[in-house]
């Protein structure tokens, strides 16, 4: 009847077909080492579309873009960081970390590479690049203390490690994986470390970094949305993979308080470790370097935890070592 108020509710196909999408990306590094294996020069370069520029914001640089490639606290002698953006049609929205999720894949990936190059330890290899900052040092230790880095691992097993700073919270990530059948990655525990200033309700800090890794590492593995003709070929979660009970690892957080007189952010941060960190396991489990995400998209709903057919699609981290 007239002024009756109607609500209407999108079906679960309509609302996958008319979303907005986490942008897609591509992004190359080149690093170059000195002779005491340290970075002498850092070099990247990100190609994807503007949230900002979508959205009626600056069009210039998109600072949402370029989060967790500018602002790493590593210690590199020297330092370019480009963006190109992309006129891609697809709408774009602000996926949980924006460009830091990108980005720290880009950049972590990278750095264990780098270490590989220079035969050190990726734990070694960062505590040298962060000896110049306490509070980040501090949450390197500290996760690798809460993981027992160095420790010996069941046979099978092998750790992946990742760092960021985003939102003036520091946090670190270090995962624990196996290969139960060819291609498939088991993750068994997580330890995550984070230094967010003074944690207001620890509780909540723990929940929200424990959602977080697993927000992060169901689009890692798996999560994949391709588009055709303009429309999403994904509809429903029947065909979109994400972390199920039997899939979830072990999470151990731990936070510490470098700085009682800052507030940092907590809703995000774990997010853009999750990826890295499991390409860094899985390449020191496998010796299979996987520069694209997600890792295994065409693991599908039914799938197991993931195969190592890799696709075209996702973000990619195109690296060269001078």
């Amino acid at each position: 009847m007239p002024g009756t108020p109607v609500k209407l509710t999108w079906s679960r196909e309509q609302d996958f077909a008319a979303d907005q999408y986490r942008p897609m990306a591509l992004a190359r590094v080149q690093v170059a080492l000195d002779s005491s294996g340290n970075v002498a020069a850092w070099w990247s370069r990100l190609v994807a579309p503007s949230y900002s520029f979508q959205h009626g914001g600056s069009t210039g640089v998109d600072f949402l873009a370029i989060t967790g490639a500018t602002g790493i606290p590593y210690k590199f002698s020297n330092r370019l960081v480009e963006y190109v953006r992309h006129p891609a049609p697809v709408a774009v929205g602000s996926w949980r970390s924006i460009g830091c999720s990108i980005n720290t894949f880009v950049t972590e990936s990278a750095i264990d590479e780098a270490a590989a190059v220079s035969e050190v330890d990726p734990l070694a290899f960062r505590q040298r690049l962060l000896s110049d900052n306490a509070r980040a040092l501090a949450v390197l230790n500290a996760a690798a203390a809460l993981a027992g880095w160095g420790n010996p691992l069941p046979v099978g097993r092998a750790r992946g490690l990742a760092f960021c700073f985003t939102d003036n919270s520091y946090v670190a990530e270090i995962v624990e994986v196996s290969q139960p059948t060819s291609g498939v990655m088991r993750v068994h525990n997580v330890a995550c470390v984070v230094d967010c200033g003074f944690a207001v309700n620890p509780d909540a800090v723990t929940a929200q970094i424990e959602g977080g890794f697993v927000h992060g590492m169901s689009s890692a593995l798996w999560g994949q949305v391709t588009i055709s003709s303009g429309r999403a070929n994904v509809r429903n979660f029947d065909s979109y993979r994400m972390v199920r009970m039997r899939d979830m690892p072990i999470i151990k957080v731990q936070i510490i308080n470098g700085n009682a007189g800052s507030l940092g952010g907590v809703g995000e941060i774990s997010v853009p470790p999750a990826a890295p960190a499991l390409a860094n396991a899985w390449a020191a489990l496998t010796g299979q370097r996987i520069r694209s995400l997600p890792l295994f998209p065409r693991s599908g709903a039914s799938g197991g935890a993931g195969n190592s057919t890799r696709g075209g699609n996702g973000q990619t981290e195109d690296r060269e070592d001078d």
